[in-house]
């Protein structure tokens, strides 16, 4: 019989991560826009996104498997809120996947959490639902300054969604991963910033050179810890492709 190791064993844990390594296989670029991508606060960042002008972001297996707890968290989410009476469409009939909006051709592409109606607040409106879980910190500057502060991004693709599943409110749903508090916050659909988001979209589909860069900073945040850091103030080389 094997003798077994100490309190603090590693074979078991790296095998588990190493299966969600393998499921995941090697990254791909996205062929379109997704709302975050396009709420970013920097066009420049998002233009290099759609591009493939830098090496896709591969993540260890601990971080896929966080990412699939979030997902999974995402589902009781929906599960809940059927149990307290709220009806939801999360899948089309016709592929049975997630209900997908397009726009712009097909270069602006995103998939719905859902769509309820049945809550509390106003039980006869259909709302978009959009499910997303956060660390405390997250949390609490959720909480405290709202969605569109907190994070502009998740605002961007609710707006999107919205406008492109022709929806008037989204009932953004939040679970802390500490404590499975959950926050609920509506948001409502908001014309003009929906248009520029598809202004802003074209512009990014269209350029054939970079916008201008958020910041000349390289260190400090936003563009400390973005993708394309060394592609846009160094001098990285961009990846070549037929976007490219």
């Amino acid at each position: 019989m094997a003798r077994l190791p100490g309190f603090h064993s590693r074979e078991t844990v790296d095998a588990i991560f190493r299966l969600y390594e393998e499921r995941e296989g090697p990254g791909r670029h996205s062929r379109r826009l997704g709302g975050s991508t396009l709420g970013k606060e920097c066009a420049r960042a998002s233009w290099y996104a759609y591009r493939w002008a830098f090496p896709v972001v591969s993540f260890e297996g601990r971080m896929l498997r966080l990412f699939d707890t979030g997902h999974r968290s995402e589902e009781r989410v929906l599960e809940d809120l059927r149990s307290v009476g709220v009806e939801i469409h999360e899948k089309d009939d016709r592929t049975g996947k997630q209900h997908e909006v397009r726009a712009l051709g097909g270069h602006v592409v995103g998939f719905l959490d859902g769509v309820g109606r049945g809550f509390k607040e106003d039980p006869s409106v259909w709302a978009l639902i959009e499910a997303k879980t956060h660390n405390q910190k997250g949390f609490k500057r959720l909480r405290e300054k709202g969605l569109r502060v907190a994070e502009p991004k998740h605002y961007a693709q609710c707006q999107l969604y919205m406008g492109l599943a022709r929806l008037e409110r989204c009932a953004y749903i939040s679970v802390s991963k500490n404590t499975d508090a959950i926050h609920l916050e509506w948001v409502e659909f908001d014309p003009a910033f929906f248009q520029g988001l598809l202004d802003r979209a074209r512009r990014i589909i269209t350029a054939t050179e970079p916008p201008e860069r958020i910041s000349q900073d390289p260190i400090r945040p936003p563009c400390g810890w973005c993708d394309a850091n060394e592609l846009c103030h160094e001098e990285a080389v961009a990846e070549v492709n037929c976007r490219t």
